[in-house]
């Protein structure tokens, strides 16, 4: 049996087949960026005091004692704008990496314990530093954080509970609370704790 390969122009068996058609490779074609343009801002630049991830836990207390030296240390300069990157708490209550039927799980506090944790250590932070030192307070929403908003997804009847409560404190202790990557700007410079791609 034969038939017509118009590729080749020629008669070609079925038992022999022409090989397969092969993509050519591009050529490298370079083109020149263009300048970055640089804008400086207009103000006087702002010192910021950034902290990231302190991972405060109801099971682990003693980390308590980095909210005061921050705080000290913060006081101490009167730095006036304090931006906090996230995860300031484990919310190890509503992980999904340790499964309720676990071993591991039974170390896991209640939700009740997470947020009061949170409170003493928002608490902390208020006491620890010099009352006469009132920087801006900015805090990024972690994905530690945003644990909760798992948990209230895989149980709706809960929707808002936990996330709404957690938002609240941050807001009643001052500080201006920034959703999980979303990113914003002070002097042309971004905070985020976390990018999506």
């Amino acid at each position: 049996k034969e038939r017509r390969d118009k590729s080749r122009n020629s008669y070609t068996s079925e038992v022999h087949k022409p090989l397969r058609y092969t993509q050519p490779l591009p050529k490298p074609q370079l083109t020149p960026a263009a300048k970055p343009v640089i804008e400086y801002p207009q103000a006087p630049l702002e010192t910021i005091l950034v902290i990231p991830d302190w991972h405060q836990c109801p099971n682990h207390p003693h980390r308590l004692k980095a909210i005061k030296w921050i705080a000290r240390f913060g006081s101490e300069r009167r730095i006036p704008r304090v931006v906090h990157l996230g995860d300031w708490g484990t919310f190890d209550s509503v992980s999904r990496h340790a499964k309720n039927e676990t071993y591991e799980a039974r170390s896991k506090p209640t939700i009740q314990q997470d947020i009061d944790h949170l409170q003493i250590s928002l608490k902390t932070w208020l006491e620890a530093k010099d009352a006469d030192w009132k920087p801006k307070q900015e805090f990024c929403e972690g994905n530690h954080e945003y644990r909760a908003n798992h948990f209230e997804n895989a149980n709706p009847e809960l929707h808002g509970f936990v996330h709404t409560r957690i938002e609240e404190l941050f807001t009643q202790y001052g500080w201006r609370f920034h959703k999980f990557a979303e990113p914003f700007y002070i002097q042309n410079v971004g905070f985020v704790h976390h990018v999506n791609n």
